[in-house]
This record gives C-alpha cells, sequence and structure tokens, in this order.
C-alpha cells in the first residue's frame, strides 16, 4: 500500500442483520463518509441487504450511494476479473479527494467482498482500512444459545461451498466447526456429519438475528430440507 493518498475507503462491516449489531464507529464513519459504495447481484440493482441493514440504524437520506456490480462467479480469478468496471469506479467517485465506505454483510474481514476489491485496489493511490463487524459466525454461535468455543477448543471456520471434500478431515483436527453458506451443499454435508455421528450436535442457523432467524438441530431436519441462503452450520464435538 502507498504511503501517500488523496482519498479513504472504509471496508466496513454492518453485521449479520440486527441493525441494533452495527457498531458505533461503523455508524459514525458512515455518518462521516462523503459516497457509501453498495455491492449488487445484477446490473441496474438497488436491492441490497446491507444497504436495508444501514438503514434501519442511520439516516442515509442525503447520503450519494454508489452501486457496484458483484457478478456470482466461482473462483478467485474470475471475480477479480469481473471485478474491474467496480474498481474503475471507485478510482472516479474518490478521485477529488472524497472518503468513501463500502458495506458488507457481517464482518469485512470474514469471506466478505471487500476482500476481492482490497485485491485490486492495494497498489492504488487509496487509503484503505477494515472496520470490522458482528460476523454471522458469532450470530450464528448467538442464536444456538452456547460459547461458540470453549477453554481449550480449537475451532475451524470454511465455506461449504468450496471445501466439502475437506470437511472430513477438519471434523477430526477440530472440536468445533463452522460452515458457511450450507445452502446448496447441505445434503452432501449431512452424509458427512452422520458418518462421524455428530447429528445430535450440529446446528443450522437461518439469516442469524433477523426476525425471522431460525435454528433446527441437523437431526432434526427432513432430508431433502432447502435451507435459506443465508445458512451457518456449526458443528460441535461437545455439547456444552
Amino acid at each position: 500500500m502507498t504511503t501517500e493518498h488523496n482519498c479513504q475507503l472504509y471496508f466496513l462491516g454492518v453485521g449479520p442483520g440486527d441493525p441494533e449489531l452495527l457498531t458505533l464507529k461503523a455508524v459514525r464513519i458512515i455518518q462521516d463518509c462523503d459516497i457509501m459504495f453498495v455491492p449488487v447481484r445484477k446490473k441496474n440493482e438497488t436491492d441490497s441487504l446491507a444497504l436495508e441493514i444501514v438503514k434501519k440504524g442511520v439516516d442515509i437520506e442525503q447520503k450519494r450511494i454508489v452501486y457496484l456490480h458483484f457478478p456470482m462467479i466461482k473462483g478467485a480469478k474470475n471475480m477479480l476479473k469481473a471485478l474491474t468496471p467496480a474498481v474503475e469506479t471507485i478510482e472516479k467517485e474518490l478521485s477529488k479527494g472524497s472518503n468513501g465506505c463500502f458495506v458488507t454483510l457481517g464482518c469485512s474481514t470474514i469471506y466478505s467482498t471487500a476482500g476481492n476489491l482490497y485485491a485490486l485496489l492495494k497498489e492504488k493511490s487509496i487509503s484503505m482500512r477494515f472496520i470490522p463487524g458482528v460476523s454471522a459466525i458469532n450470530a450464528t454461535a448467538a442464536v444456538c444459545g452456547f460459547p461458540l468455543v470453549f477453554s481449550e477448543e480449537k475451532l475451524a471456520i470454511l465455506p461449504a461451498t468450496y471445501s466439502v471434500d475437506q470437511i472430513d478431515w477438519y471434523l477430526d483436527q477440530f472440536d468445533v466447526v463452522v460452515l458457511m453458506k450450507v445452502h446448496s451443499s447441505l445434503a452432501v454435508i449431512r452424509q458427512i456429519i452422520e458418518k462421524k455421528h455428530l447429528m445430535n450436535t450440529s446446528f443450522i442457523v437461518e439469516k442469524a438475528s433477523f426476525d425471522e432467524q431460525r435454528m433446527t438441530c441437523l437431526n432434526e431436519l427432513k432430508d431433502d430440507y432447502k435451507p435459506n441462503y443465508m445458512s451457518t452450520l456449526l458443528i460441535k464435538k461437545t455439547n456444552h
């Protein structure tokens, strides 16, 4: 990262869904920034969960909002290539010395879209700072009603969509395993957990911290159950 900058960009986590989990620092930075960058899945779209969370906690009616297209593409290299237009937009918007914040669900440092932008912008003359937020991982444990890790337990966090073939090994090596974005691979994951005899200590949480949040022990789910897109699976070897 360069040492001389003419603009500031904050990668800002807005939490898992409950606007009361917005940090005081996040609120202040949103209020102070000139521009808010919001990721969307489709071009010309304005629907954003991150933005809806912010609206419930911060008055942004007078804020300049710029939407950035983040296509649903697998593979880091493919995603970085697809984000070239977003990077160009950010550079243009901040070129006059403005300050901006890029809002993202959960924590901006954990499997966040912010990481892709950082990789592309780190050689630019833009000062960048990560502002952490409450992650879906923390919210999932809170919904389950027990500590994420306890005493000397070891924790592994994996993106389920990329790590199905590694789950078996991680369950052998770690006391607690958190699988994020399990909606499309739950059936396969379930088979692995059944073989490990961990169905009674595995919990799927859908839309953690939202009003409609749902927590279910894996042994209570029907085999063909289709979870919400925003689902996290918490697997513990012991149930405290």
